[in-house]
């Protein structure tokens, strides 16, 4: 991504209507991200814009392996919440109930709130 980031505004891809985008625009336009390809990072390390020398730079680094030093590492399971059907219901009921104050107290076009396993039937 730092690649990516240093070249960004000087690489250019073809989107919607033939506008030039950057490449962190072409997430926004379907015409330019289909556009996206491996071949970036070969037209970025073949460009003669000045400007692209950093990402030409890391470039090198990258295909010599002169990679970044690991100061530490984790997994995700380190940090993610622990997520059950029942957080899920919370979060929709949540949701709802703000849903239900901006239109006025009104439940008019809502969905009726998501039952789970965890969740007791209704008699």
């Amino acid at each position: 991504t730092d690649i990516l980031s240093l070249a960004d505004p000087f690489l250019k891809v073809r989107g919607s209507n033939g506008a030039s985008l950057r490449v962190s625009e072409c997430v926004e336009d379907e015409e330019g991200y289909i556009r996206l390809g491996d071949w970036i990072m070969s037209a970025i390390d073949g460009s003669p814009e000045l400007g692209m020398a950093p990402a030409q730079r890391l470039i090198s680094r990258l295909n010599c392996r002169d990679l970044y030093t690991i100061v530490g590492h984790g997994t995700l399971a380190d940090y993610a919440a622990k997520v059950n059907a029942l957080s899920i219901n919370c979060a929709l009921r949540e949701a709802l109930v703000r849903r239900m104050r901006a239109n006025g107290g009104s439940s008019e076009g809502l969905l009726n709130p998501v039952a789970t396993p965890d969740t007791p039937k209704q008699p």
